[in-house]
């Protein structure tokens, strides 16, 4: 039983090597189709994809975790002020589309981030997975620095 365990286990962590290549390339941030020539160059650009596609992973692991890491490793307080403006939006007028989340867990910042990427917020629809995440991170960036502009 302890080995069949183990390979699962192991499997579960191929499963999030795929999750993170598959971030990195075609339907992700697409880091094959770079242009750039130098080493060096292809290197940064290669760490900061990396970066981010942590992020995103960091966001689906804390899906659905009332015990999640806390947001604050991942989100500085500037960046969860505008999480908890855009939280205030994406919610509906149902108990069951309020963000059931404690605000310091990452799981609330993941709920509210699987919401601007297009995720209905239903539990009986299927949880938001990378590509969701990816697409919602992005545009919290996008929304956070007009937030930061306008203030």
């Amino acid at each position: 039983i302890e080995m069949a365990l183990q390979i699962v286990r192991w499997y579960e962590m191929r499963w999030m090597i795929e999750q993170l290549f598959r971030l990195l390339k075609k339907q992700g941030l697409r880091i094959e189709d770079t242009e750039l020539g130098y080493y060096q160059s292809i290197l940064k650009l290669t760490v900061m994809a990396f970066l981010t596609a942590f992020k995103v992973l960091q966001l689906v692991l804390a899906r659905d975790q009332y015990d999640a890491q806390p947001i604050r490793e991942v989100f500085n307080s500037e960046q969860q002020q505008c999480l908890a403006v855009l939280n205030q939006k994406y919610q509906g007028n149902t108990q069951k589309q309020q963000n059931p989340y404690p605000r310091n867990q990452l799981s609330w910042a993941s709920w509210i981030i699987a919401r601007i990427g297009g995720w209905k917020g239903y539990q009986t629809q299927r949880p938001a997975g990378p590509i969701t995440m990816k697409r919602g991170l992005e545009k919290f960036y996008n929304y956070f620095e007009a937030w930061k502009f306008f203030r």
